[in-house]
């Protein structure tokens, strides 16, 4: 008995070891998903409208493309699944960075491979794109509780350049949510470019100039 002990003693902190460096199962975005997001750190963004010569800048400030660790509660190595948060800041007046994309892949037991994504701009938030949808050719569902409000346009022009691919999403705001004046009411998401266009309640619309 006292060998015995001795033996698992030795043995058991070696295969706890073992357990805990075995390297996780990450799930990682698809080349397709990964085409949606055509922001790239350090970049300008410049955007101007046809009503007058104004035009506002934007830098993408930072990209974060880490891989988490499964949360709650798991036994063995946690599966670490990818996640692409996109922060920009405007550059023409005082502001702080904000977050304009986030790609995350949901988690097991949901684990579909389906990725959420979240787009943003000025007073925009969490604007649902799917990009999936999209990229399997299939009709949006806008009477889905995730995508009221939510359309396709295989092409958009603004200014004087023609995108491809673009999800235009309409903010239906709650009352008192936010100021009238400065409400961004209105995304266009080109794959591949990020935000091209965006309008505003009393200041029409901004599109991405060249």
């Amino acid at each position: 008995m006292c060998s015995l002990r001795i033996l698992l003693a030795a043995v058991l902190p070696s295969l706890l070891l073992t357990s805990c460096s075995k390297d996780p199962v990450q799930h990682r975005f698809s080349n397709e998903q990964l085409a949606w997001q055509g922001y790239q750190a350090g970049e300008v963004l410049r955007f101007g409208r046809d009503r007058d010569a104004q035009v506002r800048t934007y830098q993408v400030a930072k990209i974060d493309d880490i891989m988490e660790p499964q949360s709650g509660f798991f036994i063995g190595t946690r599966p670490e699944y990818q996640r692409i948060i996109v922060e920009v800041q405007r550059t023409d007046s005082l502001s702080r960075p904000e977050q304009v994309l986030e790609l995350r892949l949901p988690e097991a037991p949901f684990d579909d491979r389906i990725v959420h994504a979240l787009a943003g701009w000025e007073s925009y938030r969490y604007a649902s794109l799917p990009i999936d949808v999209v990229n399997r050719g299939a009709a949006i569902d806008t009477s889905a509780y995730q995508f009221p409000g939510v359309y396709f346009l295989p092409t958009a022009v603004f200014g004087a350049v023609t995108y491809s691919q673009v999800i235009r999403t309409d903010y239906r705001p709650y009352t008192g949510s936010a100021t009238p004046s400065r409400i961004t009411r209105r995304l266009y998401y080109a794959k591949g470019k990020g935000v091209v266009a965006f309008e505003e309640v009393g200041k029409g619309l901004w599109y991405r100039l060249p």
